[in-house]
């Protein structure tokens, strides 16, 4: 894989299983606040029937841990779009949940008046949460489907396990006074990173988390942010991970029978996107949009 820029765009060549290559260009766009990573699918492969795609990453997290799957989706002919951090520009010491929904919705506003059509958005974990309320307010005039990958789980439905209740307890003073949170690496190790091969490839994605808002952490992890599932009536995917050890597996269960739907089990933990088998896990989620949204 390599790329050549040209004009503020990237243009990447990977190399396919069957030995043949696939050209994508890859922009960095600013909307508004918010820079957003856009993966434009080739030419010859452009599915004008399926939507644009948008992804909301989750707490610590950013836009770099979907580009496996931005990549495969893009391949596949989809026009990707990627959010690449919340956290840009923000105080984290003021910075809650709301904060975050309402720089999404101003990047779907953009999509829209650039798409003119209906558009899928992917949440993992706290992204999750945010895509839930994003469905809730859009509709189905503007959203075709979400998929929910490790969502956190809305008010109603606890999020709280001895695992998570324990990782708090190390960070009392941040969660009291509102500093930012830096999630610390036995906790990432134990929660996030459980089912990543290889200490070298868990250092290094441990070393991209960035610090959170812990008025985020208290709010996610005490199931403070409403949805009205009377309100999202677009196609729902629920990807959970039966290795999660950060989120009971009830707790999926739960979001899906919400939004009557029927959860998708992979042996994964908390970061599919990163984990093995990543690609045949979005290769799942690409048949359910490709079929169903």
């Amino acid at each position: 894989m390599f790329g050549s820029f040209r004009n503020n765009e990237v243009t990447i060549e990977t190399q396919e299983e069957n030995g043949g290559k696939t050209v994508i260009n890859f922009r960095i766009e600013t909307f508004g606040d918010v820079t957003v990573e856009v993966y434009y699918p080739p030419k010859d492969k452009v599915k004008l029937s399926c939507p644009p795609l948008l992804m909301v990453h989750g707490m610590f997290g950013g836009g770099w841990y979907f580009y496996d799957w931005a990549m495969f989706l893009c391949r596949k002919g989809i026009k990707v779009y990627v959010i690449k951090d919340l956290h840009e520009g923000e105080d984290l010491a003021k910075t809650d949940f709301y904060t975050y929904l309402k720089k999404v919705v101003r990047i779907i506003d953009k999509i829209y008046i650039c798409e003119s059509k209906k558009i899928i958005v992917i949440g993992h974990s706290m992204g999750g949460l945010i895509t839930q309320k994003i469905a809730e307010r859009f509709g189905p005039d503007f959203i075709a489907g979400i998929v929910l990958v490790a969502s956190a789980p809305p008010k109603g439905i606890s999020a709280m396990s001895c695992s998570v209740a324990k990782a708090m307890r190390k960070h009392l003073p941040a969660l009291m006074f509102n500093l930012p949170l830096k999630i610390d690496r036995e906790s990432t190790l134990k929660l996030l990173l459980n089912r990543l091969g290889g200490n070298e490839r868990k250092e290094q994605i441990f070393q991209k988390f960035v610090p959170e808002s812990s008025r985020v952490a208290k709010q996610l992890a005490l199931s403070r942010i409403p949805v009205d599932e009377k309100k999202v009536v677009c196609k729902v995917l629920v990807v959970a991970g039966f290795y999660d050890k950060l989120l009971p597996q009830r707790s999926q269960l739960e979001i899906a029978l919400k939004y009557n739907s029927t959860p998708r089990l992979f042996l994964v933990g908390h970061m599919p996107m990163v984990e093995d088998p990543r690609n045949e896990i979005i290769n799942e989620i690409y048949k359910c949009i490709k079929y169903n949204f």
